[in-house]
């Protein structure tokens, strides 16, 4: 009867503590005890909790804990993994050698940024004179552009015969640049066909195309450097203007001629050879444009059109 009882009471007791652990029993095992039925061991161990506290928390003589004597510890769920992160293989050495391009491209100094004025200014630069082929314009007011650039290749050294694009072009060096000396051959009024299919081909910009031509508004012998600028009713710059898709971003050298005194028509007027009078002015006026080129290309534009010069 009394077995029969402490069944019961034992069986009662289970069913108690199926989901919470008897107040005084150590964590592990109260964890254990919460997830499945008590074992008859394991609830004596539970009404006894002095006992079952010294059981999972009794060291060996060597100081170690003794986790072997308690059942419960031996059911606690394994920790949790930490997850490991990617290592490059290899010796210590190799990872060491990984790691080492990005630091040194992080060291690497970044180039400073040139200035726009100064990359357009870098590279061949085309130096286009205007005028009209034959020998018999040769000395002509239209022709003094082809003076320029004939005084520019004579200086040089640089030979003007190869005919390239419609045009005569000469290859060389000017104040440590490259340069193309160029004379339009397709006459006044298509010079731009020429010029913008040189341009095209060498990949010049037109900040770099620098045209010298003749200019019925100014002096006779009056030299002016402009960056940019329109027409003018120039026929020839209006070709190059029209064949550069409209653009009027290039630097000019304009040598007045001067206009008729008298009734002459502008086209008879141009074609006809510089005076004896005006000769000599001409020439230093030729002159002077070859020292204007020579400045844009060591100075850069912007000094040599505010009147530095070399």
């Amino acid at each position: 009867m009394s077995l029969l009882l402490s069944r019961k009471i034992v069986s009662g007791l289970c069913k108690g503590f199926k989901y919470r652990a008897p107040i005084g029993v150590a964590a592990p095992a109260c964890w254990a005890m919460s997830k499945r039925p008590l074992a008859d061991a394991e609830l004596a161990s539970a009404l006894n909790p002095g006992n079952s506290c010294r059981t999972t928390s009794s060291r060996s003589a060597n100081g170690s804990a003794n986790t072997a004597a308690s059942p419960s510890v031996a059911s606690m769920p394994p920790p949790k993994r930490r997850r490991l992160q990617p290592v490059a293989a290899g010796p210590p050495a190799a990872q060491t050698a990984v790691a080492a391009p990005k630091a040194a491209a992080a060291a690497k100094p970044q180039a400073k940024p040139q200035p726009a004025a100064k990359a357009q200014e870098d590279g061949v630069w085309l130096i286009v004179g205007l005028g009209n082929p034959g020998s018999n314009y040769d000395d002509t007011r239209h022709n003094v552009g082809f003076m320029v650039v004939d005084e520019l290749a004579r200086q040089a050294g640089i030979d003007c015969r190869k005919l390239e694009k419609s045009a005569a072009v000469g290859k060389g060096e000017l104040q440590g640049r490259q340069v193309l000396l160029v004379k339009p051959v397709t006459f006044m009024n298509n010079s731009g066909e020429s010029v913008a299919a040189l341009a095209k081909f060498y990949r010049v910009p037109p900040g770099r195309v620098l045209v010298v031509a003749d200019d019925l508004d100014q002096p006779v012998a009056q030299v002016r450097l402009r960056q940019k600028g329109g027409h003018g009713g120039h026929n020839g710059l209006r070709s190059i203007i029209d064949r550069m898709g409209g653009s009027q971003d290039f630097p000019r050298i304009k040598i007045g001629i001067g206009r008729p005194s008298g009734p002459m028509p502008i086209a008879s007027y141009v074609l006809q050879p510089f005076s004896k009078a005006e000769r000599p002015d001409i020439d230093v006026a030729v002159q002077e444009s070859v020292t204007i080129v020579k400045s844009v290309l060591a100075l850069g534009l912007e000094k040599a059109a505010s009147g530095q010069r070399i």
